[in-house]
This record gives C-alpha cells, sequence and structure tokens, in this order.
C-alpha cells in the first residue's frame, strides 16, 4: 500500500518497471545527546543499515533511543493531524536494514546510557529511467 502510494504520489506508475539505484549513500556517528531532528529525503525510498547500537532500550527513558516517523491525516480522513509511529532501536536492531518512502518525514531521539557510538548506513534510492 505504501509502495502504491509513492507511485501515485510522485507520477511513478508508468516508471515502477524501471531499476532502482542508489543515488546517495552516507554514515552517521551519533554520540550521546546527539539527535537528528524530523527531516525527509528525495528519491523514492529510503534505507538505514542499523551498524552499531551502543545500548540496550530497557536502560533508556521512555523516548529516548527511538526512531520515529510522522505521517499527517488528511482532513477528509476523521480530520487532520500528525500522528508519530516509535521504533524502539537498541542493541537488537544490528545487522538490519529498515527501508522506506524517502519522502517520509523521520527523526532520532538521543540515547544517554552509553558513550559508544551509535553508527548507520543510510542512503536514498532512485528509479532509474
Amino acid at each position: 500500500l505504501i509502495y502504491e502510494t509513492m507511485l501515485v504520489q510522485h507520477n511513478l506508475r508508468e516508471r515502477r518497471q524501471g531499476n532502482l539505484r542508489l543515488d546517495t549513500l552516507w554514515v552517521n556517528f551519533s554520540q550521546k545527546h546527539d539527535f537528528n531532528p524530523p527531516h525527509s529525503h528525495g528519491g523514492v525510498f529510503s534505507f538505514i543499515i542499523f551498524v552499531k547500537i551502543p545500548y540496550k532500550l530497557e536502560n533508556e527513558t521512555y523516548d529516548a533511543s527511538k526512531l520515529y516517523f510522522q505521517t499527517q491525516t488528511p482532513i477528509h480522513l476523521h480530520g487532520s493531524g500528525i500522528t508519530t509511529t516509535h521504533l524502539n532501536v537498541d542493541e537488537s536492531f544490528e545487522g538490519k536494514i529498515l527501508i522506506f518512502p524517502s519522502q517520509l518525514i523521520h527523526g532520532v531521539h538521543p540515547f544517554y546510557t552509553s558513550d559508544g557510538y551509535r553508527i548507520t548506513i543510510s542512503g536514498n534510492l532512485v528509479f532509474d529511467v
């Protein structure tokens, strides 16, 4: 459903047969108290590869260390508002990859209980047309 919605929103229905290719790639090194404010990306899909997560979720406060996504409910569907969905990211995410629509607003709360680095590899994918 999200894939189909992205195709419609970005007028990509005719191009969905094209191959996806890597457009941009970067590495994030976050220390204790670092955060990433709400933002989105260019491209069609973005990804996060969790390389090193130096903390356990149970040691963090409620919202600390969580990755979040925000969506806005259209006015014609029960009013308007922003819904935030949190992912409980901790050391159990190491080695996992998360792929999501690039236009989806997301951010990361800081962590507090480790002096290690949170290391992720991120990037954006585009259709090669």
